[in-house]
């Protein structure tokens, strides 16, 4: 596998490695913190331009957003694709399922952080296939109601 770092972009927390494959004459993307230095052995590389079409950061950014997490799942939200695309902090692609609702597979690296960032939307959603959402989901209800005080009981003054 040959590469030619091209540039590193800073995307939400994540640092990523735009690099240019020169086996298969495309882009390929890397986590910066998930790379290993090594010292150079071999010959230099040549760096190749960028294409002027090529909006890297836009590319990079949607390539993060469906590759880098361990998690992913796909989401119904009840709301216009419009406000869900304002309220997410990276750029993701989102299916307009009519003029309420919408639907979108977004990732984390873990199933109970994916929980509390949909929670952030504002807006009712539904689950469509992720069985290890749902139950960190649920842990999420059950915490959340063991923080609210008994109704039944007076509160202190």
């Amino acid at each position: 596998m040959r590469e030619t770092i091209v540039q590193v972009l800073q995307l939400g927390l994540r640092d990523i490695d735009a690099e240019g494959d020169l086996d298969r004459n495309d882009w390929r993307t890397f986590r910066v913190d998930r790379i290993r230095p090594h010292t150079p052995s071999g010959s230099r590389f040549t760096p190749r331009p960028v294409p002027a079409d090529t909006d890297l950061a836009a590319r990079e950014e949607r390539a993060v957003g469906e590759a880098v997490w361990r998690f992913r799942a796909r989401v119904i939200v009840h709301a216009p694709a419009s406000y869900v695309r304002q309220r997410l902090p990276i750029q993701v692609d989102i299916e307009t399922l009519g003029d309420d609702h919408c639907a979108f597979e977004p990732g984390s690296d873990n199933p109970q952080q994916l929980a509390l960032y949909l929670g952030m939307l504002d807006a009712d959603f539904e689950i469509v296939d992720s069985p290890e959402l749902a139950a960190a989901l649920r842990t999420l209800i059950e915490r959340y109601q063991r923080a609210l005080p008994d109704p039944a009981t007076p509160s202190p003054r």
